[in-house]
């Protein structure tokens, strides 16, 4: 007899995953990711057990509160997500004397339909925590390999493209050149594309990569960019993109970035940080791909912020704390970081080689 997979979050930022068993998810606090495989949704106008997901947050909002993200894995291109139907609850009518069906406009149930095969298509349930509002596309992405055409693409139907993306404000922080130089030292010369002003629309799924910096003084655009489009940013990364996020800020307050993460630059700037150590002297940000780096650095400052949150690997301690961190959300990956420019840093070239590794490390990562 088929019964539930039971799968549980926690009050942090959660991936949950589901499996060839129907699935009922509680997701709990925090900005969760739900993932639906192709091929594992009860089939449209079929019996059985339904894929449930029994506490979505933030359907059909835009920033405020938590903010859940469903992603639908292993679709073709030009599938689908269309609402289909409400749930009912049964109720005592005491003027009829007998139960009842009434609408419950919380029980949501969609239809996705495969673009490529018909049988993969399926019905799930959506049952909402918050209020009645359905999912719109900020809520839901699908993640469909190897369909990305750059320039053509549409938000929530296709997975990353190979586009490397560095955004900042109107000029680089600083007025500093090695912004750009430690992007060719990564990447190649030609090989990434340079965004002047903080734009969402890069947050697309042309683009693998997008790192974003907001420091010095480009700070106060950013923070505003990070609180205009959190949503954004979370929807690009559950879809699989890889986000980085770097800002030396000169903000003096926190700053919620989503993610379940904060930067925390307090007003006497008593975070900022002379030194800044690489916790794994073994991997990649010491050694490689761009070169041997080490993993002990000095700066006038070498970072600002410190960075919090919940689920987040360490990358970088400063001196009052983490000053570069990364996790795993929905299908890509986010990293925080509070570093300044390699002009500040020493020794060099070694500090200018850790950013590029740093880079190359956010673009490649293996358990995206």
């Amino acid at each position: 007899m088929a019964s539930y997979n039971a799968i549980s979050g926690t009050q942090y930022d959660d991936t949950l995953e589901g499996d060839a068993e129907p699935s009922r998810f509680l997701g709990g606090a925090g900005n969760d990711s739900f993932v639906l495989k192709a091929g594992e949704l009860l089939p449209i106008g079929g019996t059985g057990l339904v894929d449930q997901i029994l506490d979505f947050h933030g359907a059909g909002s835009s920033g405020g509160g938590e903010q859940d993200v469903l992603t639908l894995s292993g679709f073709g291109a030009g599938s689908t997500l269309v609402f289909d139907h409400y749930g009912s609850d049964r109720v005592f009518d005491a003027a009829l004397d007998r139960y009842v069906l009434v609408e419950n406009q919380r029980q949501q149930y969609y239809r996705v339909t495969d673009g490529a095969d018909a049988t993969k298509s399926g019905i799930l349930l959506v049952q909402m925590a918050d209020g009645t509002n359905r999912l719109t596309a900020d809520d839901y992405a699908f993640n469909t390999p190897g369909t990305d055409t750059p320039g053509t693409d549409t938000p929530g139907t296709n997975a990353p493209g190979t586009g490397i993306v560095f955004m900042t404000g109107s000029a680089n922080p600083w007025g500093m050149a090695s912004y750009d130089g430690r992007m060719d030292l990564a990447f190649g010369a030609g090989a990434w594309t340079k965004q002047q002003g903080f734009d969402a629309d890069l947050l697309s799924t042309a683009n693998r990569t997008v790192y974003i910096d907001g420091s010095a003084d480009q700070s106060s655009a950013f923070d505003s960019f990070v609180a205009a489009h959190r949503a954004e940013m979370e929807h690009y990364v559950a879809g699989g993109g890889h986000l980085f996020l770097n800002a030396a800020r000169l903000s003096e307050e926190d700053l919620d970035l989503g993610f379940g993460a904060t930067l925390h630059l307090d007003a006497g700037l008593s975070v900022i940080s002379s030194t800044g150590h690489v916790v794994d002297a073994a991997g990649d940000l010491a050694n490689g791909p761009a070169g041997a780096a080490g993993t002990d650095f000095t700066g006038a400052y070498f970072s600002h912020d410190i960075v919090t949150g919940t689920g987040f690997t360490t990358l970088m301690t400063g001196e009052y704390g983490d000053i570069l961190v990364e996790k795993a959300y929905g299908l890509g990956t986010i990293t925080i970081g509070s570093l300044t420019a390699s002009e500040w840093q020493s020794p060099l070239p070694e500090a200018s080689i850790l950013f590029a590794n740093i880079l190359a490390h956010v673009n490649d990562h293996a358990f995206a």
